[in-house]
């Protein structure tokens, strides 16, 4: 463990200005993580495991038990009126359940099979005994201080650094309940100044607010509470999340500390998002080159050298030898024309009737001079409908140019000369005598397709390609002999985000690569060496962004190595859950957050070989003012002027917070969250910009709390309680309906289950008496 890896916590950074005598620590998502999403859900696993020692009755499901387990919690505090422990909650357990002393040892068991050690807090703990500071664990816990210490001993933490476990179940007495386990930490501690006491927990309201009552200082160490966050957004489908990552992901999201605010954005997003992905698709592909015992894995460019990297670091983690590990310097430009067996007026044919593809982008595949310039960003298609003059369409110029007797001699000679340095460079850098596997995030396996075209008839037995998704395309190149491999989306399986218009692969593959140049092609040395030409005049304005987002995904590696080592089923364990890893993926290309969209939209790209354009970003602003004067609903519905362009992140970057709103409303229509979603995006759709809220309830606090950060701005509440009147609610003031018409809103926005009709009944008929124009807004 990084004995210092608390000083990039940025949670703890404050931590280093103060004077610290006496610390107290929260045990559970704070000091010890879990490998589940709620506490609870540990239950269902202690079921599982009963059931299958036949322990617990087989009549009874886990998720019976679960429900069973967390009822006897709350009846055994109904008896007791009081903390409760252990056994005082197993008491409530019905007998014909099963024995309920092996019950407690499963349980047991199972926390420490789903828990292990936050390495920050831990290295921030044997910093403060280093330095003399007194050291407490602090938690409301059913369990007592003993098995709260073998928990804490099972996961590696060095117990003799605390001089005691304080909790809940011991005293009877809880933080949650008015902060009231705190005055045992003051009784036991009276020599202390308060003043010199800080107490550190994931809970902001039993950690923070009831500890700062009794004067000790309060660090909110964020675990669950994420406002604002990817994390807030991928709950929003609870079911989608894999448990076995959650808490690891906030870990190395929290680990950002260490760069300034402008930066933190980048790491955290390598952390947390594409970490994941790109390690598990590592060891996936380690774990197959074992299963396959094949010894060299090929890592396609342009993110072969950093996927070279990850996949290093892991086979010496591992401790694995004797696998090679090598880029191969590949583009589906650099393998198109070798792909081709034969230039003939077919294959230049089927190549015409790509419909997407630019003038440019077909000049550029064949390798010959574009004579038609001034139609350079013209698509194929277009060209069909574009007179070039004498009759003529444009489509019909160029394919009599292509097809001419000249110029196809002159392709075939281009062709087999492309052919030939690529099979010198891929004999002189690779054995192709031996098995091999390459490696890319993937998408449709044109250049793993394309290299096994050109190798065919040469007698090298063809590769293993995998890639982190394959999508529909590769069915056919399966077909034809290819043996291309997905991991999240396999031949188009869970394909569903490739079909959605948000589908933005060119994020992931921005942020993955070196800063280096697409191979164009290949050339031979005067050593007689052929080596990859690389294209040049790269922009570096993603620079910056990739060096911290590709630190984010080693530090993430880094992590769940550690954990894999201490949890050796974990890779296994998500695997079976290849849906909820594409989750993580689609939640942010289909629901990005405001930050999101402002910073993945503004990095640059290039798609010289589908639509022949240099460089542009993801979000051009001009269509953020479309989407404002179209309306979102219009905008959406729009096919999409390029590829390239993300329609999901321009909507968000034009009304922020409109993905969080979207997935709120996609809740159960009962819930006031979801329903008061639908109005804000009501509101949000109308083009609103300043509005009252009638109701200053629950709904109406929804409301307020849903618009939050938006454009929209709540001016007040209106309510016909007299006595809120004058009152402010999160610093909106609560108003009668006489005034808060005097500030000439003239927006309502009614926040109500069961009196939307009278409400609008009366806005509607004192709009009349008073000549008012007012907008009256609900659902």
């Amino acid at each position: 463990m990084n004995d210092f890896l608390w000083m990039r916590d940025k949670n703890l950074l404050q931590l280093k200005e103060k004077n610290i005598k006496l610390l107290s620590c929260d045990i559970f998502d704070t000091l010890m993580l879990r490998t589940t999403i709620h506490p609870e859900d540990v239950f269902f696993h202690v079921a599982e495991e009963a059931l299958r020692r036949k322990v617990l009755n087989p009549a009874v499901s886990a998720e019976e038990f679960k429900l069973i387990r967390m009822a006897a919690d709350r009846e055994a505090r109904r008896v007791l009126q009081t903390e409760v422990n252990f056994i005082e909650i197993y008491n409530q357990i019905p007998e014909h359940y099963g024995d309920k002393a092996r019950l407690m040892e499963i349980e047991l068991e199972v926390e420490k099979k789903c828990l292990f050690l936050n390495p920050s807090v831990a290295s921030f703990l044997q910093y403060c005994h280093s330095n003399g500071i007194s050291i407490i664990l602090l938690s409301d816990m059913y369990y007592s201080a003993a098995q709260l210490e073998e928990l804490l001993k099972h996961v590696g933490f060095n117990c003799e650094i605390v001089k005691e476990i304080i909790v809940s179940s011991e005293h009877r007495l809880t933080k949650w309940n008015q902060g009231m386990l705190f005055t045992v930490l003051l009784k036991k501690y009276p020599y202390i100044d308060k003043k010199a006491i800080v107490h550190i927990g994931d809970n902001y309201k039993t950690d923070v607010l009831n500890c700062k009552k009794f004067g000790i200082d309060a660090i909110h160490y964020y675990g669950k509470e994420d406002r604002n966050s990817s994390f807030e957004l991928e709950r929003q489908r609870l079911n989608e999340l894999i448990p076995e990552l959650f808490s690891l992901r906030k870990l190395a999201w929290n680990m950002s500390g260490a760069f300034s605010k402008e930066e933190r954005f980048w790491f955290e997003f390598g952390a947390a998002i594409l970490g994941p992905i790109e390690i598990v698709s590592i060891e996936w592909v380690i774990d197959s080159a074992l299963k396959e015992r094949i010894r060299n894995i090929y890592p396609l460019m342009r993110g072969g050298e950093f996927h070279t990297n990850l996949i290093n670091r892991s086979l010496e983690h591992r401790g694995i030898k004797g696998i090679k590990v090598k880029p191969l310097y590949v583009s589906r430009r650099s393998t198109f024309l070798p792909s081709i067996k034969e230039i003939n007026k077919d294959t230049l044919q089927s190549l015409l009737n790509v419909s997407w593809m630019t003038v440019e982008a077909l000049f550029r595949r064949l390798k010959i001079s574009n004579i038609f310039e001034d139609y350079s960003d013209v698509t194929l298609g277009q060209s069909e409908k574009t007179n070039f003059g004498n009759g003529k369409t444009l489509k019909q110029v160029i394919t009599n140019y292509l097809l001419s007797p000249d110029l196809m001699e002159r392709l075939k000679r281009i062709q087999e000369s492309e052919s030939d340095l690529l099979l010198k460079y891929l004999i002189g850098n690779f054995d192709l005598n031996e098995p091999y596997i390459t490696y890319d995030i993937g998408h449709a396996g044109t250049i793993q397709f394309s290299l096994d075209q050109h190798l065919r008839g040469k007698g090298y037995p063809k590769g293993i390609h995998l890639m982190t998704m394959a999508n529909e395309m590769t069915l056919d190149r399966i077909l034809k002999g290819s043996q291309l491999r997905g991991l999240l989306c396999n031949a188009g399986i869970n394909g569903k985000i490739y079909r959605s218009k948000n589908w933005m692969p060119g994020i992931i593959d921005e942020l993955i690569t070196e800063n280096v140049g697409s191979t164009i092609g290949y050339k031979k040395e005067h050593s007689s060496k052929v080596v990859p030409i690389l294209e040049q005049n790269v922009h570096t304005n993603n620079q910056k962004a990739k060096e911290l987002c590709q630190q984010g995904i080693v530090f993430f590696q880094s992590l769940f190595l550690n954990l894999q080592k201490e949890k050796p089923w974990i890779l296994e364990r998500i695997l079976n859950q290849k849906e909820k890893l594409i989750w993580i993926l689609s939640r942010f290309m289909e629901y990005p957050t405001y930050q999101e969209a402002v910073e993945l939209g503004n990095l640059e790209h290039e798609n010289l070989f589908d639509e022949g354009h240099s460089y542009g970003i993801f979000c051009p602003s001009h269509l953020e003012n479309q989407v404002r004067t179209e309306g979102i609903t219009s905008f959406v519905q729009k096919r999409r002027t390029s590829l390239l362009v993300w329609p999901a992140g321009v909507v968000e970057r034009a009304f922020p917070h409109y993905s969080k709103i979207s997935l709120f409303k996609q809740g159960d229509a009962k819930n006031s969250r979801a329903f008061m979603a639908n109005l804000a995006l009501k509101l949000l759709e109308d083009g609103e910009c300043e509005i009252m809220i009638y109701g200053a309830g629950q709904m109406g606090d929804e409301l307020a709390d849903i618009l939050n950060g938006t454009i929209i701005k709540v001016k007040c509440f209106i309510d016909k309680n007299e006595s809120l009147w004058g009152s402010n609610k999160n610093g909106i003031p609560v108003l009668s309906l006489d005034d808060a018409l005097k500030l000439k809103v003239r927006t309502v926005a009614v926040a109500s289950f069961a009196y939307t009709s009278e409400i609008i009944r009366d806005l509607k008929n004192l709009s009349q008496k008073m000549k008012l124009d007012l907008k009256i807004v609900a659902v």
